[in-house]
């Protein structure tokens, strides 16, 4: 479509937005890309090259299909890179061009086929991506396995499985037209407006974070990086839950089960508000002459269709998923809470699932860490030190505060590991002393 757009007089503009948008979804792709591989170089050009020539699809589902797991280098999964690139290109270029799209066969003095054709076809491919990433996340059986509370609302039987995915991706289909159609109708009516709903509508999802005490992200990372990637992922999490309806996003570590289902109904509501404003505050709706306004009686025959649709669709996928998981679509239940639900719910044997309590779960080792952690490490040390499991290594015990681990060996990494205290604590310390040592009139050693 940026092809068309840059061929057909009067649209260059378009064109130039939409090519704008492949070129931002790039850069951020190869810039997670590099945080993924940059400490080998080898794979992060191997990477960047198949971003650049629209490969890296294919290479992250290879990767998640040949089983490959987490290299020490990276900062992250096979499945969740693959998961953050096609939120990447949904967020930054699928969901804005269709925006484009439809803003632009709007205008138009006649809305030709094949245009009407390309939004449908842009709409399905962004259904099409969240279902199958929704789907992937919820049937993987190491996800049923450590969180069957969760994972799990996709039936079993593979007659059932593909009724539920057609019904989820139906459903998706029309609520990215739903939305992405009132979008374009509030932007033609007043942009200001749509300025505002935006600004208000992500105000209020981050007030309620805010005074859920949940606004920070889940990974695994302190200062200023952690605020960077908190409102970043939380922008890119409320674009695809309100533009593509990704029912993984439902997850508390995520949006949440209530606040997902507010969403929905904002949507709902906000695409009949956008067309009666569209139809009666419409700046141009004086001009008798204007061609390219849609009178109220197709407008009807759209949005009517496209929440006929939805609606059955909806029913469809209630009707085919398991129903013990529409509880998840209700839950107020925050990320911190469903992680400590988690650690606890590992047993003794699942040490291999609770040691990444430091890396997946920071929230649990920040706020629940000298209740439930701390106990645990100081218990088992001295074992994993004769064991030696495989997820004990260097790195690990790295990330492991000093104080969760019994004295003896604390020393032994200090001094073989080069452990040191926490930095905060360690500057505080040193401080102290050079006032004691400026009291005493005690010079500093150069």
């Amino acid at each position: 479509m940026t092809v068309t757009f840059f061929n057909t007089p009067g649209q260059e503009g378009y064109g130039r937005i939409s090519a704008c948008l492949i070129g931002v979804t790039l850069f951020v792709q190869i810039i997670l890309s590099y945080a993924q591989n940059g400490k080998k170089c080898s794979l992060f050009l191997k990477d960047a090259t198949c971003i650049l020539i629209g490969f890296k699809p294919a290479l992250d589902a290879y990767r998640v299909g040949s089983g490959a797991e987490q290299e020490e280098h990276q900062i992250t999964t096979p499945m969740l890179e693959m998961s953050i690139c096609k939120t990447i290109e949904v967020v930054f270029e699928a969901v804005p061009a269709t925006i484009v799209q439809i803003y632009a066969l709007l205008l138009a003095e006649e809305q030709k086929f094949d245009s009407i054709i390309s939004v449908l076809v842009s709409a399905s491919t962004i259904a099409f991506t969240s279902s199958m990433l929704s789907y992937d996340w919820d049937t993987a059986p190491k996800n049923r396995k450590e969180t069957p509370a969760f994972y799990g609302f996709i039936p079993d039987k593979a007659l059932d499985r593909a009724m539920c995915f057609i019904s989820m991706m139906a459903l998706t289909f029309a609520h990215v037209l739903l939305q992405i159609f009132s979008c374009a109708l509030l932007a033609i009516t007043n942009t200001s407006w749509l300025i505002y709903f935006v600004l208000a509508d992500f105000g209020s999802y981050f007030l309620w974070k805010i005074a859920r005490n949940y606004f920070h992200y889940w990974a695994n990372v302190d200062g200023i990086l952690r605020y960077t990637i908190s409102i970043i992922s939380r922008v890119g999490v409320k674009i695809m839950v309100d533009y593509t309806l990704m029912i993984q996003l439902r997850h508390p570590w995520e949006y949440g089960g209530f606040p997902f289902l507010c969403s929905i109904l904002i949507s709902i509501a906000a695409s009949f508000v956008s067309a009666y404003l569209y139809l009666n505050h419409n700046d141009d709706s004086d001009d008798e002459e204007d061609d390219t306004k849609l009178d109220e009686g197709r407008l009807r025959v759209v949005l009517g269709s496209l929440y006929l649709f939805w609606l059955i669709s909806a029913i469809s996928l209630v009707a085919t998923m398991k129903r013990k998981y529409l509880r998840t679509f209700f839950s107020i239940e925050k990320g911190k809470e469903y992680s400590r639900k988690y650690f606890l719910s590992l047993q003794g044997d699942q040490e291999d699932k609770r040691h990444v309590i430091f890396f997946d779960n920071p929230d649990v080792y920040r706020k629940w860490g000298e209740e439930l952690i701390k106990p645990w490490t100081l218990k088992n040390w001295i074992r994993w030190e004769e064991k030696k499991p495989a997820w004990f290594t260097v790195k690990w015990v790295e990330h492991v505060p000093n104080h969760y681990i019994p004295y003896d060996f604390r020393v032994k990494y200090k001094k073989t590991q080069g452990r040191v205290d926490d930095p905060v604590v360690e500057q505080r310390r040193r401080s102290s002393i050079q006032q004691i040592k400026s009291l005493l009139g005690v010079e500093e050693e150069r």
